[in-house]
């Protein structure tokens, strides 16, 4: 069984405590220097440079095919994780009145997925088909002096 510890903290102290293996170490706020990332480096002037491409694609799909898209292959998804469950209880079962049940309704749920995975697929190849392509060209970066 690990031992308890507690430590007690002093609300005047002004630093921070540090628990190490066996002891509690008081650490002064002040006696810590600042390393050089963290100086104030505002004091000149901000250099940014900015990489803009020359053109953007976006495809643009119908929304309600999307989400036809979306209830599909969610479908398949469950539909194949109740599938596996199936056969793995099929090939684990050692009583053979419940086997033939098992491997029946393991076939039935397999169909549902190969079916789901189709309706997947068209639903797929018609978004595909129906989408555009928008091009949006930036325009050149003017640096404006003031």
């Amino acid at each position: 069984m690990a031992p308890k510890i507690s430590v007690a903290r002093d609300p005047q102290a002004r630093g921070r405590s540090r628990l190490t293996k066996n002891r509690v170490e008081q650490i002064d706020v002040d006696e810590i220097s600042p390393s050089e990332d963290s100086q104030d480096n505002t004091s000149g002037d901000f250099n940014i440079s900015l990489l803009v491409p020359e053109n953007i694609e976006i495809r643009m799909v119908d929304a309600t095919q999307l989400g036809q898209y979306e209830i599909w292959f969610f479908s398949a998804a469950v539909i194949l994780s109740v599938a596996m469950s199936f056969i793995t209880a099929w090939i684990l079962d050692t009583n053979l009145d419940t086997k033939p049940i098992l491997g029946g309704v393991s076939l039935i749920f397999l169909a549902l997925f190969v079916f789901f995975l189709v309706m997947t697929l068209v639903t797929r190849h018609a978004l595909r088909k129906k989408g555009k392509v928008v091009k949006l060209y930036t325009s050149r970066v003017v640096e404006s002096k003031k």
